[in-house]
């Protein structure tokens, strides 16, 4: 069977001190999926923050994955309010949807429920996240443990769980770790993608805030974990929501 056809969108760009070593943010999604030529890139943003590009047809792809990115949707544009409208009818018409980190947020805006600045302060390395019971059971962690060890970088969060969707994950820090928004769209919080050598990249291309919150920077990205659950949680999303399973 052939592999399924999928979108990134493009929601923002890594920092050249991690890009030039580590590729930008679609070519980690690329190497954790492989298949590079299967898979197309459409620009959310443009030059400006009043730039509003369009996004091409979404249901012509098996699914769509929304990146990360240094923006912040607790100032939301217009760009992004054009892609998260356009995002959220995909996901109501039934679309395999992933949105990660700020892809995740950019959903949660969309779905009614405001970004903020984190209270509980900045998430960034290996850290832990909890399924609940409807994450046990849905398609994207099914057969993965309980607790799961992830990476991901992000100070701020969606305030509260959207009206009319399922909570799939959290932790400590932030209720909603992931969250099922459609019959096959979902978002996670954490960076799935993420190697650990990228992992650490980011951490020190961070390093100055991390201080000025006193943060270690060097002590946490010497705590940071390959996480292959993460890979796990993508293959999951390509063979059982791009590939037409519904729950």
């Amino acid at each position: 069977m052939a592999s399924p056809r999928i979108l990134i969108v493009k929601t923002g760009a890594a920092s050249p001190e991690v890009s030039r070593e580590h590729g930008d943010f679609e070519d980690w999604f690329r190497e954790a999926l492989g298949d590079h030529a299967r898979f197309s890139v459409a620009f959310a943003y443009g030059r400006g923050p009043d730039e509003v590009p369009r996004l091409p047809r979404l249901a012509d792809y098996d699914g769509v994955i929304v990146t990360g990115s240094p923006a912040s949707v607790t100032a939301p544009t217009p760009w992004m309010e054009s892609a998260g409208a356009q995002l959220r009818e995909h996901a109501e018409a039934g679309g395999a949807l992933l949105g990660v980190c700020f892809g995740h947020q950019l959903m949660c805006h969309a779905f009614g429920a405001p970004v903020i600045l984190n209270p509980a302060g900045r998430e960034i390395g290996t850290v832990r996240v909890r399924l609940t019971e409807a994450g046990r059971a849905d398609p994207l962690f099914e057969g993965l443990p309980e607790e799961l060890v992830v990476n991901c970088t992000h100070v701020d969060r969606a305030s509260r769980l959207p009206a009319g969707t399922t909570l799939l994950a959290g932790n400590d820090n932030t209720a909603v770790q992931a969250v099922r928004l459609g019959a096959r769209a979902r978002g996670v919080q954490f960076h799935p993608e993420i190697t650990a050598p990228g992992m650490r990249a980011l951490i020190r291309s961070r390093a100055e805030p991390m201080r000025a919150e006193g943060m270690d920077a060097d002590a946490c990205a010497q705590r940071v974990e390959g996480c292959p659950t993460g890979f796990a949680i993508l293959r999951h999303f390509e063979s059982r929501l791009c590939g037409g399973r519904q729950v």
